[in-house]
């Protein structure tokens, strides 16, 4: 059976669990929700670390490492921040209903800080880089990028270190491989311990509006404006292959509401259904998981301006929408550090900078806070295929990059 279908049954099934287990079966689902997060991303760093290693020897080696970054940041910008705008006009000509005063308690979160991410970029410790938390990849990414720079100085006697690199990264793209045969297993406890958290909320019916504005605005943009976008900036080439490509993380992103556990699925989707080189994929898809979120900074933006139009009788004119829009993409920088609390930490951001006495409203959309991640979640990991395939395009239209072997995993 396909992994895309598998995923999809085992949200649908895990979705059913939860509709009828019983509310004492929560704490449960959620252990088994998180271990299956673990599980997703279980080979990931590894296989992101050899990866990029000896893709930044080849491409460097080519001459053409500056050109895949910069074509990379080229497309992820404008992206990012059409996507924002885009939200933002959309949330103004369809404004949801007003979302009426909840009285909600303060939650916990870590809001990333740029001196603690730079601490662990470079820590006193080199090693230390192995031993911590897998939240945020930029670390081992900036050493993967050295390491493979290094390479380049003696490439004769660095040429065992190049193989052995390079037979790693089989090795771990393998072992992902494996894992995602099975991950609509994780996906049905992912799905349950969803809708056991959404029948806590008792006033759901407050957020519906919500709900089908986003839900239906996300699905739009994923599968509506993106496909239609590759098919003209591809030269009508036809973009099914391309949507059925995405079906499988896209699922896994939202169920998960979780970017790194979902990235081991784009990774391998990547390259055996769109033919995406390493040579692309190990430098973008990292990359624009960790930055340029523009999925979770569209949800961000929408959001709050959802708990301005609900808190604030202040006018939202034109030098306010564009603090918004800078805001929110500014955001998006930092949201790598939380890959599964992107929406929820960046409104909570964007309300503590925006003060006047909105630093703690961001608290009304707690309730609903899963499905902002999740949705968040599957728009980002679109939006980072998106931007792979036009730099892989653009690449191959220019000779240099080389088509890779497709195979029939969809």
């Amino acid at each position: 059976m396909k992994i895309w279908l598998k995923m999809i049954l085992g949200g649908i099934a895990g979705m059913l669990l939860g509709l009828y287990l019983p509310a004492a079966a929560g704490d449960m689902c959620k252990f088994l929700a998180e271990l299956a997060v673990r599980i997703g991303r279980y080979a990931l760093l590894p296989m992101i670390l050899f990866g990029l290693i000896i893709t930044v020897y080849e491409l460097r080696t080519e001459r053409k490492l500056f050109i895949v970054c910069r074509k990379t940041i080229a497309y992820a910008v404008p992206t990012s921040l059409g996507m924002i705008i885009l939200g933002i006009i959309f949330v103004s000509l369809f404004t949801p209903a007003r979302i009426p005063i909840i009285i909600e308690t303060q939650i916990p979160l870590d809001k990333p800080d740029i001196t603690n991410l730079l601490y662990q970029v470079f820590p006193s410790n080199l090693f230390t880089l192995f031993a911590s938390s897998t939240d945020f990849l930029l670390p081992v990414m900036v050493f993967a990028l050295l390491f493979g720079l290094t390479l380049t100085h003696n490439r004769n006697l660095f040429r065992s270190v190049v193989e052995f690199s390079d037979s790693l990264s089989n090795v771990f793209y393998h072992i992902n491989s494996f894992i995602t045969e099975f991950l609509f297993i994780g996906g049905i406890a992912l799905a349950a311990s969803m809708v056991l958290q959404l029948r806590e909320v008792t006033d759901l019916g407050l957020f519906l509006e919500l709900f089908l504005f986003l839900g239906l605005f996300s699905l739009v943009i994923a599968f509506g404006i993106f496909p239609l976008m590759l098919y003209f900036l591809r030269g009508r080439k036809n973009p099914f292959d391309w949507i059925y490509a995405q079906l499988a993380p896209a699922v896994g992103a939202f169920l998960s509401g979780d970017v790194y556990f979902s990235l081991g699925l784009l990774i391998r989707h990547g390259k055996e259904v769109l033919g995406l080189p390493r040579k692309i994929s190990a430098v973008s898809y990292p990359f624009l998981t960790i930055f340029t979120r523009g999925g979770s900074a569209m949800i961000t933006a929408i959001s709050f301006i959802v708990i301005l139009s609900s808190y604030s009788s202040l006018e939202k004119g034109f030098l306010h929408v564009l603090w918004i829009i800078a805001a929110s993409f500014g955001v998006s920088f930092l949201l790598g550090a939380v890959p599964g609390m992107g929406a929820l930490v960046g409104i909570a951001m964007l309300s503590g900078m925006y003060g006047r006495g909105m630093e703690e409203h961001f608290l009304i959309l707690r309730p609903v806070a899963i499905i902002l991640v999740s949705l968040g979640a599957l728009l980002d990991t679109v939006c980072a295929s998106f931007v792979t395939t036009l730099v892989d395009d653009s690449m191959r239209l220019a000779g240099e990059i080389k088509t890779e072997k497709t195979s029939e995993l969809i």
